[in-house]
């Protein structure tokens, strides 16, 4: 049997190009191009390697699984471990789903209805068909994962300016005010960058905020009376502290709410459908403001 190297490396580099892409968009993660160009080439290197006689093991189901977890790390780590399973999962799916379908069509050549077609340009339309099925199939994902019953419009209010933002309930956000027990209406710090200071905005954009210097910027201004400091642990952290405040009005979908509100450094979705998480109980009345 013939083995062209040229052609193998090419057809797997755009074969998994496209099924770290799919993987990536179905998991909600950030696809970064140049990075997935990068996993594409240990891709393509990886399956070259094998007539160069690499060690068996390399190939058995369990490396085979390892090479697509690394291929996945060059594209997206770090994620949370939570999506780290979902992009492993989504990645293999989406390669068994390919592979059964050449498959498929090598068999039908074989059996003369296709003869007429080398087997590598039955690969071309399957990838085809992949964008177009991740082009659609996400967004119905998407749609899916964003009902309306789980996003509310939320609207903060400091000084006299409000700035308004999507917020995904959040039923696993039980974040305290350690001073009045309040909930913590969670938002990403750019997204209120209308209402921040300079200083108290750099602060909370970094992941390990300067207290001191914040302290001493604030010092004697109406915001240091404001400012809360909220714990919090997640799954694969070791927690830490959160920049809060507490604003002059906030409502959660069109009702009036009395949270704190802490600010998230980074963008808390990929994807940029929501910039804040909003915790379940400020939708019940109860935690309404009078």
């Amino acid at each position: 049997m013939i083995i062209y190297l040229d052609l193998l490396f090419a057809l797997n580099v755009l074969a998994d190009y496209v099924l770290l892409y799919v993987a990536g968009r179905l998991a909600g993660a950030r696809v970064r191009h140049l990075r997935l160009g990068a996993a594409a080439l240990w891709g393509g290197l990886y399956a070259c390697a094998q007539p160069f006689g690499l060690t068996p093991w390399a190939y058995s189901p369990p490396g085979v699984v390892g090479a697509a977890v690394a291929a996945l790390a060059i594209a997206y780590a770090p994620v949370p471990w939570r999506q780290a399973l979902r992009l492993v999962a989504a990645f293999l799916g989406a390669a068994v789903a390919l592979a059964g379908a050449v498959f498929a069509l090598m068999f039908a050549r074989a059996a003369g209805s296709m003869s007429g077609l080398p087997w590598w340009m039955l690969v071309l339309p399957l990838l085809a068909a992949g964008l177009a099925a991740r082009h659609h199939g996400s967004r119905a994902l998407q749609r899916w994962r964003a009902a309306p019953e789980a996003m509310v419009p939320v609207a903060v209010a400091v000084g006299g300016q409000e700035v308004s933002v999507t917020a995904l309930v959040d039923t696993g956000n039980r974040l305290r005010d350690p001073l009045g027990q309040d909930p913590v209406l969670v938002i990403e710090a750019r997204a209120l960058r209308a209402l921040l200071p300079a200083d108290l905005l750099a602060s909370a954009s970094r992941r390990a905020p300067a207290w001191e210097e914040v302290g001493r910027a604030l010092e004697g201004s109406p915001w240091a009376a404001r400012l809360r400091l909220v714990p919090y642990r997640a799954l694969g952290t070791e927690g830490g502290l959160l920049v809060g405040f507490r604003p002059d009005r906030a409502l959660v979908a069109g009702r009036p709410v009395d949270p704190t509100v802490a600010l998230a450094p980074t963008p808390l979705d990929p994807s940029g459908r929501y910039q804040a998480l909003c915790p379940a109980v400020l939708l019940q009345p109860a935690a309404r403001a009078s």
